[in-house]
């Protein structure tokens, strides 16, 4: 229990809150509209500005805590985040124009940064509504390799961040960058943007968010260098799988043998082995193989890439004729799961 007299990460929130409202108030562009959540570094707060055209737009304020190392961290996110501008899959760091944080008095400039709204929420939320809008049945295919191709993107453009979410030539080493902390609550989904990338017109883009603890992986670590990739498989397994609401796991069976690419090894995903009904086989034996017990047993990022990106050009014979899997049906029912489905 903490002491009275030292305050919670939930009352440093409030206090932060209170202070930002103050700071925005006298501005008639902006409008603060809530805190969404805290951590033990800092808030995060949904600030609205309005346009001389009079177009609303909302946008993220994160702000850390009073604390030398929550500072710290903030900005070391802030420079990660910059340099990953032009990376499509994670999300974008603005600069707000006539933003009153930038003059505010007493406020320190490195402790804190502005964020795009991401309108769609967390892969956890979705993953919640689905559930219950399935009701028994799986998220269809090509919804599941969709998102996959979006968080293997994410993690081409850690590794490689100048390179435009492009695997270069195996002159270019990769950056070393870890985000250290992927998990359902921080994969985020975004619009559907046609006009980009036709991967997103009847899918959300999935974007990555909170680098607070990312940082440069101990060199020739093969364990850190697939641990981003192997950290989405988990987040891809818990999709296939609702939870393990899905699928048969055979009694006793916890690290099961399965066959890859000519060897045989075993996987720490037994709710896989075998697939779920309906769900691509092949789709499991890659997540699978990301989750290999021997991490040097995982597949590359350029080969678990390419066939994400094979897959959503050319779905494949098992499921691509189904009702279900058409593109009006992927779409509706995606704007049903996020903006439809209940949330409480």
């Amino acid at each position: 229990m903490s002491s009275p007299d030292v305050p919670t990460f939930k009352d440093q929130a409030e206090v932060l809150a209170a202070e930002t409202t103050q700071i925005f108030k006298d501005n008639p562009r902006f409008r603060f509209v809530s805190l969404i959540g805290y951590g033990t570094c800092g808030a995060v707060f949904r600030m609205r500005y309005r346009d001389p055209e009079q177009v609303c737009e909302d946008f993220i304020v994160k702000r850390s805590f009073d604390d030398p190392e929550a500072k710290q961290g903030l900005q070391t996110e802030a420079n990660l985040l910059k340099r990953y501008r032009a990376c499509t899959h994670i999300v974008n760091i603005l600069d707000i124009p006539n933003n009153p944080l930038n003059t505010a008095a007493g406020i320190d400039q490195d402790s804190w940064m502005a964020l795009e709204w991401l309108t769609g929420g967390t892969v956890g939320t979705f993953l919640n509504n689905a559930i219950r809008k399935m009701v028994g049945r799986p998220i269809p295919n090509r919804i599941l390799w969709r998102f996959f191709l979006c968080m293997m993107r994410g993690c081409v453009a850690i590794s490689y961040p100048d390179h435009d979410e492009r695997i270069p030539g195996r002159d270019v080493e990769p950056s070393g960058l870890v985000h250290n902390d992927l998990h359902i609550d921080n994969i985020i989904l975004g619009d559907f943007l046609t006009e980009i990338l036709a991967e997103h017109e009847i899918t959300p883009i999935v974007k990555i968010i909170d680098f607070g603890s990312a940082g440069q992986m101990t060199r020739n670590n093969h364990h850190q260098e697939v641990q981003d990739r192997r950290s989405m498989a988990m987040i891809m397994e818990k999709l296939i799988t609702q939870y393990g609401r899905l699928g048969t796991r055979p009694r006793g069976v916890t690290r099961p043998d399965i066959e890859f690419n000519g060897e045989t090894f075993r996987c720490i995903a037994p709710s896989l082995v075998p697939p779920p009904a309906g769900v691509d086989p092949e789709l499991c034996l890659i997540v699978c193989a990301l989750m290999a017990e021997d991490s040097r047993k995982c597949p590359s990022l350029p080969y678990v890439l390419r066939r994400a990106q094979e897959e959503v050009a050319n779905p494949s014979a098992f499921y691509r004729d189904r009702p279900e899997e058409q593109d009006d049906a992927i779409k509706q029912l995606c704007h049903e799961i996020i903006h439809d489905a209940p949330t409480s």
